[in-house]
């Protein structure tokens, strides 16, 4: 090998080294910048996963009473249609 290729593999080595320590200077950083999760930050976290799953299943329930009310209503308007008379009947007030 040539000096001159001795003295650019040196440069490349060295050039390198210093960007991998860089990079690792970094990410050393930032994991000891990063917030740890603590006990009570998953204790908090469990608590509201269990609200929210609560929540969705009495939305569920509501819904489910909400979708028997409008069967019923849809049957008692076909019925109305149905009749001779429901063509002429006016539905009572509420």
């Amino acid at each position: 090998m040539e000096a001159w290729q001795v003295a650019q593999l040196l440069e490349m080595l060295i050039m390198s080294g210093a960007v991998v320590g860089s990079l690792g200077i970094i990410a050393w950083a930032w994991v000891k910048r990063r917030p740890h999760s603590a006990s009570g930050d998953i204790g908090r976290l469990t608590e509201s996963v269990e609200n929210l799953r609560e929540s969705v299943e009495a939305m569920r329930v509501e819904l489910g009473d909400v979708s028997d009310r409008l069967d019923f209503t849809e049957r008692m308007l076909a019925r109305v249609a149905e009749s001779p008379q429901g063509a002429h009947k006016e539905l009572p007030p509420r």
